[in-house]
């Protein structure tokens, strides 16, 4: 790592060792774990639960691929409680965005980099990482509570939780849900894409970018959809002049207001008519406002 003033260039941690990591931390679709596998989790619980340095160690042997791009990262920032890493409020997801405001999507679309980013927060003393096992739906649990009570019972179903918990929040956990991992476990990145994309809406149709934050937190499940279909099922929403025109109907719509169920089969129903319209329609070479008369002529 260098440094120049408030600039700092992150090392960024080889993305096949990382995964060959992980892989050597879950037993997938398995009931029953191996020995070789209960050992290595209970390596990083007691890792997250003892030290930053300790922590750390379990990274040691893990390749150096490259350097980020030189990013804003201001040593005075404030450290991340265990909730706001779970789930981070409108604040701490716009900090983030803001002090990666200069962090490429294809950097921001690799696994390796949220690693190594949240490495380096761990390493300033900005998170703890036994917070990174606090549950998404943790109540008043916090994480160094729970890897303390899955190391004293030696409980193999809840130290496989808090791994896997730990590797989501630490940059995703594509081995078990693919590219899409990125966009939902692992906090952090989800709110960097988050602003990304709500600052492009709000760009291309003039609309607040605060208020398309703040829509796509409350609609968390069409933020799932947006994503599923980005990845999976229709590659066109990727392109920007249609997922801008999107989200911008989406919002019109009054969606937020319906049940989390009903706003799912929803939005599921809008992109799949949408994605019909993709079969006789080049949406990717109309602007964005052209895009969003086409959507306005589809029910949400």
């Amino acid at each position: 790592m260098t440094k120049n003033a408030d600039r700092t260039v992150i090392r960024i941690y080889n993305a096949a060792d990382l995964s060959r990591m992980r892989n050597g931390l879950i037993d997938k679709g398995k009931l029953v774990r191996t020995p070789i596998v209960v050992e290595r989790q209970l390596d990083l619980i007691r890792a997250a639960e003892t030290s930053a340095e300790t922590f750390l160690a379990q990274f040691d042997g893990i390749a150096v691929e490259g350097d980020s791009p030189a990013l804003e990262f201001r040593p005075r920032c404030q450290p991340l409680t265990g909730q706001e890493i779970a789930n981070p409020p409108l604040f701490t997801e716009m900090k983030h965005h803001s002090l990666l405001k200069d962090l490429p999507p294809r950097l921001a679309a690799q696994p390796s980099f949220w690693t190594s980013y949240q490495l380096e927060m761990v390493r300033r003393e900005l998170v703890d990482p036994a917070d990174l096992a606090t549950p998404i739906s943790s109540g008043q649990k916090t994480g160094r509570a729970v890897l303390q009570k899955a190391a004293m019972k030696m409980d193999e179903k809840l130290m496989d939780q808090c791994t896997r918990t730990i590797l989501r929040q630490l940059g995703g956990l594509p081995e078990v849900r693919g590219y899409v991992s990125i966009f939902h476990d692992c906090r952090l990145s989800r709110a960097w894409w988050r602003g990304h994309i709500s600052q492009q809406v709000a760009e291309d149709l003039g609309l607040n970018v605060n208020d398309v934050w703040t829509h796509l937190r409350v609609s968390n499940t069409t933020w799932e959809c947006l994503q599923q279909y980005t990845v999976k099922r229709l590659t066109v929403v990727a392109d920007r002049n249609v997922r801008s025109a999107l989200v911008a109907r989406l919002m019109e719509s009054g969606i937020v207001q319906d049940t989390s169920k009903n706003r799912r089969s929803r939005t599921q129903a809008f992109l799949a008519e949408v994605g019909t319209r993709c079969a006789y329609q080049a949406l990717g070479t109309l602007t964005p406002h052209q895009n969003l008369a086409q959507f306005r002529a589809i029910e949400v």
